[in-house]
This record gives C-alpha cells, structure tokens and sequence, in this order.
C-alpha cells in the first residue's frame, strides 16, 4: 500500500461530503483537486486534506501498484455471494469476476494467524447491502483485508465495513457507514455521507502478546493488569475497550477460571502518530 495506508479516503477527481463524518487518517485527492462538505465533516489531526499535494499524487501512484498487485494474485476459491459465508485467509472472486454483493454478515476468520490476508477480486462492482456487516474472528485483522474493485464500490447505509477498498473508479458511501478501513479510488470521485472511518488493524496490532504488571488485590477478589500499547486515536477507544474483553481468556489461563473481565479504562490516550505508549488498566474479580 505505500503512502496510500495514510488514508482513511483518497479520490482521483473529487471527495464530496455530507453531515459530520469523521476520518481518522487523511483526506487525499490527486489530480482533483476538488474536495467539498470537510466542515462539518471532520479529519482528525494530526492527519489532514491534501489536495493535490505532492504526498497526494505518491499515494495515488502507490495505490495504482496495491491495485495492480492485488488484481494479480491467484484465486484461491470461486464465491457466488458473501452474505451468510465464513471464509479463511485467500483470494476470492465471484465466476468470471463478476460483481460482489453482500446482504447480511460475511464473516473472516484468522484461524489463529495474525498475518492471514483475505483480497477480494472483481472486474465490476462491489455492492453492500444497508445494515450489512463484516465480522472478523481468530486473528483476522483489518488491515490485511482488501478489496479490489475493476469499476465502482457501493456501500449501503447503516453498514459495517471492514477493510480496504481499492477501486478503479469511484466509491459511494452511504449515510452512517462505518468503515474500519479505506476508501481509495483510483480515478474518479468518492462521495460520503455521515460516516465514520476508523484506521483498519490499529487495535489488533495494539493488543498486549502478554499482560505485563499483575498486581493481586485481596481485598477486591480481583487482579489489575496494565498493558503498554502504541497510541490508538479517541476514535480508536471504544473498540480498544472491546478487543481488551479478549484478553480475559488468556487471564483465565494464566491465573483461575473465576476471574471475568469487570472494566477496562483508557486513562491516557494519544494519537497513533505521537510517539509513546498508552497504560490500559483492567479490573479482573470473580
């Protein structure tokens, strides 16, 4: 991905914008220059817009070749729909390429490799239904999820997307979609609507190996853990808050099957790009 893994949106002609949409990474567009609707919509610093800047133009050249390199790649396994499917690590596209649609959930599972890449191929359209969402489970991770598009990407309303896209043309994105991910359009426009993108894989690869610091609390029935992490985003806090629910397992094997996740609190909270980490201290009680 280059430069383009700076993004939360880059367009070839134009990025159009309405009501409070929220990107975490940055805002490109080259040749365009045209960007409109940011405010009310919002890129959170320390990213930025770049309008046909010269660190626009190299992610644009750096999308070209993830798009070219993603198209490339062998199939691994023909899919008629994605809805209701769950699928490993590999490379996947509908008989003959055609266009990928999604209705319901499709869910991506690691099987317990981090390093698992799902790519999605098509020469045509991808489409995502309103409500619909991706799921990952057993290692999967955001940021190796990527869908290569040969025309235009459309994602419904009120969906949950996870990965990034990388398309030919353009990229619509419905009212209040949240996208753990991108949207990269090579040469021409991507439209937004109160939507929400959040950098895709930040958490997985915050997640603690090992819980550092246990300390016993007696009088509480309860273990406290701190963990160092790189800095995530205040976007970023909510989900932290979730994939930390998942360290309870391995507290479960490392001291009593009693002891349940209770709260886990961000106390100090950067941006991903400042150097320094973050203490995340959780209660454990039976």
């Amino acid at each position: 991905m280059g430069t383009a893994d700076e993004y939360s949106v880059l367009a070839g002609t134009m990025v159009t914008n309405t009501g409070a949409t929220a990107l975490e990474q940055s805002l490109g567009v080259a040749p365009g220059p045209a960007v409109t609707g940011f405010p009310p919509g919002v890129v959170v610093p320390p990213a930025m817009i770049e309008s046909n800047t010269a660190a626009s133009v190299a992610a644009q050249l750096d999308l070209t070749t993830a798009y070219d390199e993603a198209a490339a790649r062998p199939l691994n396994a023909p899919i008629a729909a994605l809805g209701g499917q769950t699928l490993v690590g590999g490379v996947y596209a509908a008989p003959l390429k055609a266009a990928l649609s999604l209705t319901g959930n499709l869910i991506l599972d690691g099987a317990g490799d981090p390093n698992s890449v799902f790519v999605f191929q098509t020469d045509t359209t991808l489409i995502t239904a309103a409500l619909s969402t991706i799921t990952l489970i057993n290692g999967a991770q955001e940021c190796n999820v990527f869908w290569q598009v040969g025309s235009s990407a459309t994602l419904g309303a009120g969906s949950t997307f996870v990965g990034s896209i990388l398309a030919l043309t353009a990229i619509t994105v419905g009212a209040g979609v949240t996208v753990r991910g991108r949207a990269l359009a090579r040469n021409a426009a991507v439209t937004l609507d109160s939507d929400t993108f959040s950098t895709p894989g930040v958490v997985e690869h915050l997640l603690p190996r090992r819980i550092q610091e246990v300390e016993a609390l007696p009088e509480r029935d309860c273990l406290r853990f701190s963990a160092l992490l790189d800095t995530p985003t205040s976007i970023e806090q909510d989900r932290l808050r979730e994939h930390l629910m998942g360290v309870e397992s391995e507290m479960r094997h490392s001291f009593r099957p009693a002891f349940v996740v209770r709260a886990v609190e961000v106390l100090h909270c950067q941006t991903h790009r400042v150097d320094g980490p973050i203490v995340i201290l959780g209660d454990f009680t039976a």
